[in-house]
């Protein structure tokens, strides 16, 4: 019995078309995640893909739990080779595998949002700046959302205008020299050094080209850019 067999006609078009790039647009609760499960069994047990070849990217730990439990309920012992993850998780694989080419150790820090209300207490402090008028989430959202469109400390000292801009890419600066000195990534960063290290180390980037022959993403329509840059570099 084919695993397609499980599957109405359109969503085994979509499981089954693995010879070229695929975007499947469906509404929720429409299959989606079964169909990018079954794909990967179908290139498993009919097209004789190596279970190690195949990436499968998620946004949340919750969707990777779905999605490999779905995967190993029809490949059984196969399915633990396939690499089923978020995509920070994978950041975090492959950068303490090869980070140390940025300058970092491979037993850098990860920080959570607590880490960095704590980094950036201590820079209001220094710099005395009013937590009151920039809140640490509204601060923290900034540096997001600068990492996330590969905008430098230095790009935004020089984008900003106003006052309040000068202030918080004053912090941003000041904040990632801080993490640098620590050795320390936030969530940001897993993503936006695994991008840089891409960007300066062709021959790191090619090593993981050449491991995967097939890469999933789930909720593709999410990724922002550094995401989206990722995955293209990968592909």
């Amino acid at each position: 019995m084919s695993v397609l067999e499980r599957l109405n006609a359109k969503q085994r078009e979509a499981a089954a078309c693995v010879d070229r790039h695929v975007r499947i647009i469906a509404g929720a609760g429409s299959g989606k995640t079964r169909v990018v499960t079954t794909r990967i069994a179908y290139l498993i047990e009919e097209c004789h893909v190596y279970p190690n070849k195949i990436l499968a990217i998620t946004f949340t730990n919750k969707a990777a739990r779905e999605m490999k439990e779905r995967v190993e309920s029809m490949l059984g012992p196969l399915a633990h080779s396939v690499q089923i993850s978020t995509i920070h998780s994978f950041c975090v694989r492959l950068l303490r595998e090869d980070i140390r080419e940025l300058g970092y150790p491979r037993n850098f820090t990860i920080l959570d949002s607590e880490d960095q209300k704590s980094i950036l207490k201590e820079l209001y402090k220094e710099k005395s700046v009013d937590s009151k008028v920039y809140s640490y989430p509204s601060m923290l959202g900034y540096i997001s959302a600068c990492k996330s469109a590969f905008v430098s400390p230095v790009q935004a000292k020089e984008m900003a205008q106003l006052e309040g801009q000068r202030i918080k890419a004053g912090v941003y600066e000041a904040y990632e020299k801080r993490l640098k000195d620590m050795y320390a990534l936030d969530f940001d960063d897993l993503l936006l050094q695994t991008n840089i290290l891409f960007r300066d180390f062709p021959e790191i980037l090619e090593k993981y080209q050449k491991k995967f022959d097939y890469i999933l993403v789930d909720e593709y329509q999410d990724t922002n850019l550094v995401q989206f840059k990722l995955v293209d570099l990968l592909a």
